[in-house]
């Protein structure tokens, strides 16, 4: 079950928390900080919103990853159809 905090909220807000698909992640920069979960959402140190990777380190290397490996898949693609004319426009 969620903390007992983000559950009067729910409660209070008529909202359901759908624990399969809620994370939970702690942001912090210090390397020391320990945080027991008791509950049953997922704690991950890492998460995609809207597009952008969020690490609970704030760093932006996984965000950076994952655009360095679609670019690559999309410059392969593009190389590898090089000299068609219908994709002149995308590559």
């Amino acid at each position: 079950m969620p903390d007992q905090s983000v559950r009067q909220w729910s409660v209070a807000e008529n909202a359901l928390i759908n624990e399969h698909k809620t994370k939970e992640m702690t942001i912090t920069l210090s390397h020391t900080l320990t945080v027991q979960n008791l509950s049953d959402i997922e704690r991950v140190d890492a998460f995609k919103l809207l597009g952008i990777y969020v690490s609970s380190d704030l760093s932006w290397n996984n965000h950076v990853t994952y655009i360095y490996k679609r670019a690559n898949s999309r410059l392969h693609f593009c190389d590898s159809r090089k000299g068609q004319r219908y994709l002149a426009a995308i590559c």
